[in-house]
């Protein structure tokens, strides 16, 4: 009935958790890394994890480790048990060396000899947790089946007490209740084990809580040494069971087997002595710990105490913290914002008036204080300076008279006062020049005053920033630019910041474009602040003295040069001994003699001494007298004799006017090697540099050389080629000499744009980055990368039919465009003037549909 009562559960049991895969018995690996569990099996084991036990021996002659509070513990209890239970422990280790030796299969331990380690007690800790996790891998199948009979007997578990009882009164019925008993002392057995060795490895490390040795335990030390007596007689406990469960591992299994239900090591009350030691442990612990915490309750307090008297130096230094961390968001906050300033100033210049000052003051050989230091004696100049009513000043004389030479020195004078002023006084200024189309328009007058003060004062770059985050480089290439940087102008003018602004232009007569708007516009602010103050210069033109409003308020002053004949007169005379001072081929008596010639022909113009000087450099000494007195004292008969000096050279003569030509009639100053291209001269002067440079020195004096850039020598010098000149530098007209940069441009361009021209290797890089290359093969063909288009329109604004853009023209735009237009942007790209590409399209399509519908069928659409 016990047999199919059992094979019932069985079944019942498989149902209901499915089979179970057998674990196949195996030898235990010679040198195992111990687990959490296993390595506790040791008397004296290490804090998990421990490391993998050594296949190599270790030597007894080893210097033993320094060893800790816990490892102390262990070592005494496991030398007491040594004392106390010596059979045990004897029988013990003998196991352990006969597993050692490899021999386990042999059951005879009479001889065998103990070879554990006696003085090592690392080595002694390893061999005992080897010795345990071979044994629980060698009953491992059995320990299965147990646990099996147990679960299924759970209906009887209630009776092991009365079980018990009959077996020890009545031995005879031990036969019938054998499995059912071993099963269930072996769980008892197999539980006994985990938890033991879990209990050590806690207590292991609750022993370096509670016991730690360099604790000031003061009043609390007898409790302490109470507690670590019993902590060790725990130990002693768990020791005992563990060797006792180890040497019933090892045992034969069928002794094994009977001692388990004969019950001769009795688990559950060893675990229950395990149990009540523990129970002990707590109470000490728990009596040693409310006498340790009162102690540290107490330093904690004198500590806090401490700590108060400190608050107020964390206070601050948290305070300093926080501020430096605040200052340096805000510093990388800053530099973020300069970056963007930056970036904005780059995009709005169009030129620095400072280059420009240090230019013009080159090209005219320096500033001669002696020549312009009047005007700042002058009695109109300090009632400007020094009276707040008198706001605008008007400098005004004919070409040639010194005028920017003279705003130049203002300039200086007014830079020297503002380094005494400080940041709360502002100065900026700008050259208008009519021989530079990007410096001939109103509007690039206003981007040069906004540069100059957005680059001095940077707390000014506000107002221009205001409207530039939104638009960003459009802002100054729109049709409304002018109107918004006039705004953005009268904002920083007005900026709190300032106690005084001065703001000065020269050359108003050169401002072609717009120059109304700015006047107004300069009227306007004038009248409206007295804090700022303008100085400007210009020929002496009714348009421009009438839109100024001169009146007699005295806000409003004027200087005619004419009107200070004698400070002028005193000023070109210390300019022409300047000059004949610098003449090396004449000796003292000529200079006197030229000097007073010069004197009285100058006529109180800079201009004229100093194209007499430029051409006497040239001339033999014993012809200088000579030919000063052959000029004439007129700038513009000047002008006309530097002509027929050209006209009589026998075969440059032509390459002159085709370079004076160019020139008179270019945007923008040109390099030398960009006049090349456009003038059409040889390719036997083109190619060399030097060449160049000659013709443009046979120009009598119209011309010079800067930095590689052509210059005309004086805005009069523009307006008499292209005026009273104009049938000798323009035989055919104006219209031929645009078709022939527009065609030379096209030619040029279409020889020299490519792909990748740069050679770039990550063609993705910022322009920022991009170096052109030494030498440049865009150095030739800026220009006419740029102003193509503006050559091209102006042959259509030909008054004559016959010389307006016709099919050919348009039909010859198309094959550049079809053919080279990316390598054309790309190009654009490169010298940074994309922007002009917009408004050069806008016109140039703005022309063809014109020209569509005058010449309707007679060519091909540019698109193909």
């Amino acid at each position: 009935m016990a047999f199919k009562f059992w094979r019932r559960l069985k079944s019942k049991l498989r149902g209901k958790e499915g089979p179970k895969p057998e674990q196949p018995d195996q030898p235990a690996p010679p040198t195992p890394a111990p687990s959490a569990t296993t390595a506790l099996a040791a008397p004296s084991p290490s804090p998990p994890p421990a490391p993998a036990a050594s296949s190599q021996p270790v030597s007894s002659n080893t210097a033993p480790t320094i060893q800790g509070l816990p490892e102390r513990l262990w070592n005494r209890a496991y030398d007491d048990l040594k004392k106390e239970e010596s059979r045990l422990v004897d029988t013990y280790e003998k196991l352990l060396s006969r597993e050692l030796e490899g021999d386990p299969s042999s059951t005879d331990l009479t001889s065998q000899k103990n070879e554990i380690e006696q003085n090592n007690p690392d080595m002694r800790r390893d061999q005992m947790s080897r010795l345990v996790t071979a044994g629980l891998k060698k009953i491992e199948r059995e320990a299965k089946i147990k646990e099996n009979i147990e679960e299924g007997m759970q209906p009887v578990s209630s009776a092991k007490g009365m079980i018990d009882a009959v077996v020890k009164a009545y031995p005879e019925a031990s036969l019938a209740w054998a499995g059912v008993c071993c099963a269930l002392q072996t769980r008892a057995n197999r539980e006994g084990i985990a938890y033991v060795v879990s209990r050590m490895e806690w207590y292991w490390q609750l022993s370096r809580l509670l016991l730690n040795e360099n604790r000031d335990d003061g009043e609390s030390a007898g409790l302490r040494d109470e507690l670590e007596k019993h902590v060790i007689d725990l130990y002693k406990t768990l020791l005992s069971y563990q060797m006792k469960s180890v040497y019933s591992y090892y045992r034969s299994r069928h002794v094994v087997f009977w001692r388990d239900v004969i019950k001769l090591d009795d688990w559950d009350g060893s675990l229950e002595t395990i149990k009540s030691t523990e129970d002990t442990i707590r109470q000490d612990a728990f009596a040693y710990n409310i006498e340790s915490i009162k102690g540290h309750f107490e330093k904690l307090v004198e500590a806090a105490k401490f700590q108060q008297k400190l608050l107020p130096d964390i206070h601050q230094a948290i305070r300093d913290q926080t501020a430096e961390q605040r200052e340096m968001r805000q510093e990388e906050k800053n530099e973020k914002q300069e970056k963007k300033s930056e970036k904005c100033l780059a995009d709005l210049r169009v030129t620095d008036p400072r280059g420009d000052k240090k230019r013009i003051e080159d090209t005219k050989g320096g500033l001669l204080r002696d020549s312009s230091n009047w005007i700042l004696e002058h009695e109109d100049f300090q009632r400007w300076r020094n009276n707040d009513e008198a706001r605008l000043l008007w400098i005004k004389g004919g070409p040639g008279k010194g005028k920017t030479m003279l705003l130049i020195a203002i300039i200086d004078e007014l830079e020297k006062q503002l380094a005494h002023e400080g940041p709360s006084a502002a100065l900026s200024y700008f050259f208008c020049q009519g021989t530079n189309k990007d410096l001939n328009n109103a509007t690039a007058v206003l981007r040069g005053l906004v540069y100059l003060l957005g680059d001095k004062y940077p707390s000014l770059v506000s107002h221009l920033r205001k409207r530039y985050d939104n638009a960003l480089s459009k802002l100054f290439e729109d049709v409304n630019a002018f109107f918004t940087l006039s705004e953005v102008l009268e904002g920083m003018l007005r900026d709190a910041s300032l106690s005084r602004a001065y703001i000065v232009i020269d050359a108003l007569d050169e401002c072609g474009t717009d120059l109304p708007r700015l006047l107004k516009f300069i009227v306007q602010n004038s009248s409206a602040s007295p804090r700022v103050k303008w100085i400007v210069s210009s020929r002496n033109m009714p348009d421009i003295e009438l839109q100024l409003k001169l009146d007699n308020s005295g806000m409003k002053l004027s200087l005619e040069l004419t009107q200070n004949a004698e400070q002028v007169a005193h000023s070109v005379n210390a300019y022409i001994d300047f000059k004949i001072s610098k003449l090396p081929s004449l000796d003292d008596n000529d200079k006197v003699r030229v000097r007073d010639i010069m004197r009285q022909k100058a006529n109180g113009t800079f201009l004229w001494v100093a194209l007499v000087v430029q051409k006497l450099e040239n001339v033999k000494s014993w012809h200088v007298l000579k030919v000063v007195e052959e000029i004439p004292t007129d700038l513009e008969e000047l002008y006309a004799r530097m002509i027929e000096y050209i006209q009589q050279l026998e075969r440059d003569s032509e390459f002159c006017l085709l370079v004076l030509a160019t020139v008179t009639l270019a945007y923008r100053p040109l390099r030398l090697a960009e006049l090349g291209v456009l003038s059409g001269l040889p390719k036997e002067i083109t190619g060399i540099t030097e060449n160049i440079k000659e013709i443009v020195a046979m120009c009598g004096s119209f011309l010079t050389i800067q930095k590689d850039y052509v210059y005309l020598i004086h805005q009069s010098a523009k307006d008499y080629l292209s005026g009273k000149a104009s049938s000798t530098i323009f035989p055919s007209g104006p219209t031929k000499v645009h078709h022939a940069i527009f065609s030379q441009s096209l030619q040029s361009m279409s020889t020299t744009l490519r792909r990748n021209i740069y050679n770039l290797h990550y063609p993705g890089l910022p322009i920022s980055e991009i170096k052109s290359p030494d030498p440049d093969p865009l150095t030739a063909i800026r220009y006419s990368c740029v102003h193509w288009i503006g050559h091209f329109c102006d042959v259509h604004s030909s008054s004559r039919p016959e010389d307006q853009v016709g099919p050919y023209q348009v039909e010859t735009v198309g094959q550049f465009l079809r053919k080279f237009f990316l390598y054309w942007l790309e190009a654009l790209g490169l010298i940074q003037h994309m922007g002009d590409i917009i408004l050069s399209m806008t016109r140039l399509e703005s022309l063809l549909r014109i020209l569509s519908r005058t010449h309707a069928g007679s060519f091909s659409r540019i698109d193909g």
